[in-house]
């Protein structure tokens, strides 16, 4: 009998051990969860992004939710090398990330969630060629970045209701506008794990130079796996003018770039946005391929126009319809056949131009023109050609 009672003497211990482990880690997800911890916390992600960039960074607060596993970042702003007085590489007013435990024997865990309201990004381009985009510091991994992103593996990142901005002093360009969103959803497709995104900026308001402003839509749609990256549609919409393009890298070890595009050029865009009141009016459309492997380009495509104006006062004519196919590279550019449709007859021919000579040689045949109306602006005083005998 002395013996067992003994022996329960150590039942207490036990389950005093027992409460104490279990409490020990409940204790503390009620002092995480209180936010006891959140101001600690804030400094070390300012820190670590200041210690793995070039940038600085501000956050005005942090909270960890540990029962919903969501971590919450309020007024969090990188600066690049932008100049004082201009706004911030990167602000957002709220930043929300879920967590996912993968494993918790192996402590493993992923991104859910990710999700960023009203971001704002500044990227400003000096007149030596600098940029404001803070820089990765080096690290210790060997990996490149694009196999990094997957490790990490967000499984829905989104962006709403954001600004961007965008400025090249050398040109001068500004991009502006609000209307920024940006999608990314993490796949696996016969066990090959992609990213599907989605950007749109809507209202887009480009400034160049001395030309005239104007809004425009941009959409994207792409897919980035570890070793390749595909934009599966471009749409640009501006006034009158669009594009529709498809671009592709098969590798990224050995990069091989693909691109079709087709779209329409209206020419009035072009007297009213660079303010050339006396430019042809009409439209072409134009469409082609091309690859860019070894640093070498080639590019082919075609090209149609009808109802093409001329509005000068010394050449008052329309219904020309100019059409024909091109190959280009990054030396030259060559037409081997167009036809223009004028004056009531034809010009066919070929054309061959140097890009960096600017020389270009010709040949063309014309057939059944009424020669009336060019006669009639060779006379005319305001023929901005000098006179040749």
């Amino acid at each position: 009998m002395t013996r067992v009672g003994k022996g329960r003497n150590w039942i207490p211990w036990i389950v005093g051990l027992v409460v104490v482990i279990l409490a020990v880690p409940f204790v503390a997800v009620l002092i995480v969860s209180s936010g006891a911890t959140d101001n600690y916390i804030r400094g070390a992600i300012v820190a670590q992004i200041q210690k793995s960039t070039s940038g600085t960074a501000e956050l005005g607060a942090f909270h960890f939710d540990p029962w919903r596993l969501r971590v919450t970042l309020t007024d969090f702003t990188v600066h690049g090398r932008e100049p004082a007085g201009t706004p911030p590489f990167f602000h957002a007013e709220r930043l929300e990330v879920g967590l996912r435990i993968d494993s918790v024997w192996a402590r493993k865990f992923s991104l859910g969630d990710v999700e960023i309201v009203h971001p704002m990004v500044h990227v400003r381009v000096e007149r030596d060629g600098s940029i404001n985009v803070p820089m990765a510091r080096m690290s210790a991994s060997s990996k490149p970045l694009r196999q990094r992103i997957f490790e990490v593996a967000a499984r829905r990142l989104r962006l709403t209701d954001g600004e961007m901005l965008l400025n090249d002093v050398r040109v001068p360009l500004v991009a502006e506008g609000a209307q920024f969103d940006f999608a990314v959803d993490y796949a696996e497709l016969d066990r090959k794990v992609m990213y599907l995104g989605q950007f749109r900026w809507k209202q887009m308001q480009l400034v160049a130079r001395r030309y005239l402003p104007f809004n425009s839509d941009l959409s994207v749609k792409f897919t980035l796996e570890p070793d390749s990256f595909t934009i599966t549609q471009l749409l640009w919409q501006g006034p009158h003018t669009s594009l529709d393009a498809q671009i592709t890298n098969s590798s990224f070890a050995h990069p091989n770039w693909g691109f079709r595009y087709r779209g329409h050029l209206s020419l009035e865009d072009i007297r009213t946005l660079l303010r050339k009141p006396s430019a042809p009016t009409g439209g072409v459309d134009f469409s082609g391929d091309g690859h860019f492997v070894d640093n070498r380009l080639a590019v082919t495509g075609t090209y149609s126009a009808a109802n093409i104006a001329m509005p000068y006062d010394w050449l008052h004519t329309s219904g020309i319809g100019p059409r024909g196919t091109s190959r280009a590279n990054r030396v030259s550019l060559d037409v081997p056949q167009f036809s223009i449709t004028a004056l009531g007859g034809a010009i066919d021919g070929q054309l061959h131009l140097d890009f960096p000579a600017l020389k270009f040689r010709g040949t063309a045949h014309a057939h059944d023109l009424d020669l009336a109306t060019p006669m009639a602006a060779v006379d005319t005083d305001s023929l901005p050609v000098l006179p040749r005998h």
